[in-house]
């Protein structure tokens, strides 16, 4: 019996030859070179690149009344949808479930603005006077001197403070301009 080694010891050095002359043909032979395609760019096709994105733009612009509602109503069918398939499993039918689901959502709107309603209003009326304390702050942190207009304007702020009510509401235009 022969020596399984012994065997494969000639095709082990044949191998090796092998694999040693093909990394020498790698490491000899250079990288091929890169070919680079000019390609030339016509000022025609240039100006009509811009031309047709500039008519897209405005095509997207003039048609915003239509893809706007649109593309908001395929957002919401897209988020309410697992609600209505939920109402659907309770064997209400899926055009009932999704009206009740809109009219839902238009009361809890309608509901949320009568509750903001006089935080908002309070908020309004206390705009000019912050406004104008925020306008006296700017002037006294510049050093600016006061003017006429500025006296003048505090005078009937005084008189409008005074006398305030709704039959009064050009003074309470002046406090916005002043």
């Amino acid at each position: 019996m022969t020596d399984p080694q012994e065997t494969n010891a000639p095709t082990d050095a044949a191998a090796t030859a092998e694999v040693e002359t093909l990394e020498a043909e790698i490491r000899q032979e250079p990288e091929p070179e890169r070919v680079l395609l000019h390609m030339p760019v016509d000022v025609r096709s240039a100006a009509l690149g811009v031309v047709a994105l500039l008519a897209a733009l405005y095509t997207l612009h003039w048609a915003a009344a239509v893809f706007i509602p649109l593309l908001l109503g395929v957002m919401f069918s897209y988020a309410l949808s697992p609600l209505v398939n939920r109402l659907e499993r309770w064997r209400i039918p899926r055009s009932a479930s999704a009206g009740v689901l809109i009219v839902s959502i238009l009361a809890a709107l309608c509901w949320t603005g009568y509750r903001l309603s006089d935080d908002a209003t309070a908020l309004i009326e206390s705009l000019p006077t912050a406004a104008q304390k925020l306008r006296e702050t700017l002037r006294t942190k510049q050093g600016a001197p006061a003017t006429t207009i500025d006296k003048v304007c505090r005078i009937w702020r005084m008189d409008c403070s005074r006398n305030a009510t709704w039959s009064t509401w050009p003074s309470t235009i002046m406090i916005c301009v002043c």
